[in-house]
């Protein structure tokens, strides 16, 4: 595929995750003025429609550009890296490579484990090792899941895969938050209830939006994923 084509993707990609990250959806507990946004939904589907690095690459870019378009960066210089572990993980998920999500969702939970506050809300946890659970146990069978001509299976793969790459872009914003930000540990394990019902609305968003594109056959036109 031709390098040009290569940088429109990832360009428009960026420009609709900037845009989606205007777009508020909950509020986040703890962080006055701050919520989680529509960006949560579109990253891990850019990661399975470009392919992890390049869906990495557009995510990045966009959490770049919405900065100076007025959107506070709440995790310091690290914020715009946060969409882009969300990609990253998703697209390496869809393209059947799980070893590395599951490394490097594992170094996230043993940098938690690490952190005073990380031990004081390790509660928190269940929900990434359920994540690393579902690598572990289901690896390569995600990405064949989202190749499935059949919707049930496309939809389970899709959500999964959304669902693991949200969960590792949560715990680095939580280690990002309890170092930068110096959030105590009763604001995570407050956190845990919304954490269930937005990370699964999060999974389900993913799946409806992947589905109807997959039927558009979206993922074979772009031809990076």
């Amino acid at each position: 595929m031709p390098r040009s084509l290569i940088l429109t993707y990832i360009s428009v990609f960026a420009a609709l995750n900037a845009l989606a990250d205007f777009i508020p959806f909950t509020p986040i507990l703890g962080i006055p003025g701050s919520s989680f946004r529509l960006g949560w939904i579109l990253s891990p589907l850019t990661g399975i429609l470009l392919g992890a690095e390049a869906g990495g690459i557009s995510c990045l870019i966009g959490g770049l550009i919405e900065i100076p378009l007025g959107q506070p960066p709440i995790f310091g210089p690290v914020t715009p890296l946060r969409p882009a572990v969300s990609a990253f993980i998703t697209g390496m998920l869809a393209s059947k490579h799980w070893l590395t999500p599951a490394i490097t969702l594992s170094t996230l939970i043993l940098v938690w484990l690490v952190l005073p506050v990380g031990v004081g809300a390790s509660i928190i946890l269940i929900f990434h090792i359920t994540g690393l659970a579902i690598i572990l146990f289901l690896r390569g069978k995600i990405g064949d899941f989202i190749r499935s001509k059949t919707t049930k299976s496309a939809a389970w793969g899709l959500s999964l895969a959304a669902y693991c790459g949200n969960i590792s872009r949560h715990l680095f914003g939580n280690i990002v938050s309890a170092t930068i930000l110096n959030l105590q540990p009763i604001y995570f394990i407050s956190a845990v209830p919304y954490t269930l019902i937005e990370q699964s609305t999060f999974a389900i968003g993913t799946m409806i939006v992947g589905i109807s594109l997959n039927r558009l056959r979206l993922r074979e036109f772009l031809q990076l994923g």
